[in-house]
């Protein structure tokens, strides 16, 4: 009976650490995988206790953990392993430290079984509650990394990498094609526009359209438009707006192409001196998300765009 008892407390402790986990990390495994890497941590308690086998407490706790983090999450990256451990330890901790404050304040008896076990429930739920509050700030901070990314641009054979970073205040789009507009400092596309175009932004009173009058070659003209555009403090005008034959964005070893089906808004003013980016990026072009694959890290970039 005590070790039957044991067995499921432990089951239910560990099924909401490995959720807390999840949610921590905006994870979303299955309510099996949660039952299969709880049901394993809890088997494993019963070895720390007589008549069983005594195994040593130091090297079984991180191993124990580990077993359930890979049952439950995999497929893993072995860096991507080493984070969901460190988590499960945090969120333990912190359970722990709920618990801890509920028997120091004297409200709750830790002799009485029946109580001290209503202290654990309650921490549980507490904790849970915690991180539904605050998962969407977690979810927005991990879009904003993956979106935090490089863009190659391609045309006419050249090609220029340019950071670029998402701007959820960018709704542009190309009032012809309807295609999204990417905000992008002309002078990160040195050597890849036209010199004729780059002169025209050099100087400040110049029109942006003005380089578009004095195209001699038609199939170059077809890679310009103007976009108009409403900023803050009702400001209005004109972009010129520059369409490349390929736009793929590139986040570490992996490429995922956006298509052709975009148009860079070209501004003459940079983001200011501590950006460390070239290019704001509308945030219904890409929605990066993580997925795993045969035990590599990988992301997979969803292209919404309008037909």
């Amino acid at each position: 009976m005590k070790f039957a008892l044991l067995f499921a407390l432990n089951l239910v402790v560990d099924y909401f650490l490995l959720l807390l986990t999840a949610k921590l990390f905006c994870r979303r495994p299955s309510f099996w995988r949660l039952g299969a890497g709880a049901f394993l941590g809890s088997l494993a308690v019963l070895l720390y206790l007589p008549p069983l086998v005594r195994l040593p407490l130091l090297p079984a706790i991180p191993i124990t953990a580990a077993v359930m983090v890979m049952v439950t999450f995999r497929p893993l990256a072995w860096l991507e392993a080493a984070m969901l451990l460190g988590g499960l330890f945090l969120v333990s901790f912190m359970l722990a430290g709920f618990v801890l404050a509920l028997f120091s304040t004297g409200i709750v008896n830790p002799a009485v079984y029946p109580w001290a076990l209503c202290a654990l429930c309650a921490s549980c739920l507490l904790l849970y509650l915690l991180f539904g509050v605050l998962r969407p700030y977690l979810e927005e901070r991990k879009k904003q990394t993956l979106w935090h990314v490089e863009l190659s641009i391609n045309w006419r054979g050249k090609e220029k990498m340019i950071h670029a970073f998402t701007d959820t205040g960018n709704r542009l789009r190309d009032p012809c094609s309807q295609y999204p507009v990417i905000i992008t400092y002309y002078r990160s596309l040195e050597g890849l526009l036209p010199d004729i175009v780059f002169r025209h932004f050099a100087s400040s009173d110049a029109d942006p359209w003005a380089p578009l009058q004095e195209f001699e070659d038609y199939s170059l003209a077809r890679s310009f438009t103007l976009v108009p555009y409403r900023g803050v403090n009702n400001g209005e005008g004109m972009l010129l707006g520059f369409k490349p034959d390929a736009v793929t964005a590139v986040k570490g070893n992996h490429r995922r192409p956006l298509g052709n089906r975009v148009v860079l808004g070209l501004i003459r003013h940079d983001f200011g001196p501590l950006a460390g980016y070239q290019a704001l990026v509308p945030p219904e072009l890409v929605e990066a998300e993580k997925t795993v694959k045969r035990g590599c890290l990988h992301e997979k970039a969803v292209v919404k765009l309008a037909d």
